[in-house]
């Protein structure tokens, strides 16, 4: 009788460490899933401005991006705090600038807003490559591509008075970028 007992506690331990491993090993796959999923990328910060880099930009073009966009954002929106976060990457020979965006602010802002921020980045960051600008949610899922239109600046400051390192339409997309 004690050995038939001794027998079924060892049973039920061996079951119950069978058990712990399984449960274990599916704890660590689903860490690990959640984990995978949100990967970003490397950041390069300037301020409030987080810019998350992968998939063929290196890390000064990154950096270049958050000083541009921290300046830009300071400047002209006297922003110093809110934190803004972008993500840049390459698909084939575009460069994507994917922007975190509110959508209740992003419906009073034209298109040539944000063409005219994929044509700054383009000029001042990545050597004039096309740089298509995806809307996205706070977690980098895209709402809204706009394919790269090369822009000439100084003609859309004249005719429609868009100045977008000087002006509004800057301070524009900026206001509705969030994060």
């Amino acid at each position: 009788m004690i050995v038939v007992i001794i027998l079924k506690l060892n049973t039920q331990n061996n079951n119950m460490k069978k058990g712990f491993f399984l449960l274990s090993g599916f704890f660590i796959a689903t860490i690990t899933l959640l984990t995978g999923c949100d990967n970003y990328g490397d950041k390069a910060t300037n301020g409030h401005v987080d810019v998350y880099y992968k998939d063929g930009i290196k890390k000064e073009q990154a950096q270049k991006a958050a000083d541009l966009l921290y300046e830009i954002d300071k400047t002209y929106n006297n922003n110093t705090s809110e934190i803004k976060s972008f993500q840049v990457a390459t698909q084939n020979d575009t460069v994507v600038f994917r922007m975190v965006v509110e959508m209740d602010k992003m419906e009073n802002i034209d298109d040539e807003s944000f063409y005219a921020i994929g044509n700054i980045i383009s000029e001042n960051v990545f050597a004039e490559a096309p740089v298509n600008v995806d809307l996205t949610d706070n977690k980098f899922h895209t709402i809204r591509t706009l394919h790269f239109k090369k822009m000439d600046m100084e003609e859309n400051e004249e005719e429609t008075k868009i100045d977008p390192i000087e002006g509004n339409n800057v301070e524009k997309i900026d206001s509705i970028s969030g994060h």
